[in-house]
């Protein structure tokens, strides 16, 4: 299934929230807030930003991503999720942002990994014990998962 309609879109507390329907019944959602990211040395090595004097680089945080339970296992989340990375590579010639964030549940790093999102090495985001610290870097050019 396709994402037919993005009808509703809307700010609030410096979170942006997307509402997809398709005839019109909600099938899924998704809010994004501003965030930045901590990265070991070895990791900023891996990017070629190691020289720069960041202690964080700007990023996005994938706050939620849902789906409807009717409409789920047909790709609608794949969609959101292109539709989020699509967004925040138009957002990122306006403003720096290099990585999209994610916090992950264990039983959904499978399907980000599919999207080549990173588990996070730095100490700051490996004490979180009920969810897993992902990023996905805006200049990878595979934006589509297989």
């Amino acid at each position: 299934m396709t994402l037919s309609r993005m009808m509703h879109l809307y700010i609030k507390r410096k979170k942006l929230q997307q509402l997809f329907y398709s005839s019109m019944k909600k099938i899924g959602f998704v809010s994004i807030a501003a965030d930045s990211l901590k990265l070991n040395f070895d990791e900023k090595q891996s990017y070629n930003i190691h020289q720069k004097k960041l202690e964080d680089v700007p990023a996005v945080k994938l706050a939620r991503l849902a789906v409807n339970k009717i409409f789920q296992k047909q790709g609608i989340g794949t969609n959101i999720l292109k539709w989020v990375i699509g967004y925040v590579l138009e957002c990122s010639e306006m403003v720096a942002i290099r990585f999209i964030t994610v916090d992950a549940y264990h039983d959904k790093l499978n399907f980000y990994q599919k999207f080549i999102f990173l588990v996070n090495q730095n100490k700051h985001y490996t004490k979180k014990n009920n969810k897993v610290s992902m990023r996905y870097d805006l200049l990878n050019k595979e934006v589509t998962a297989s």
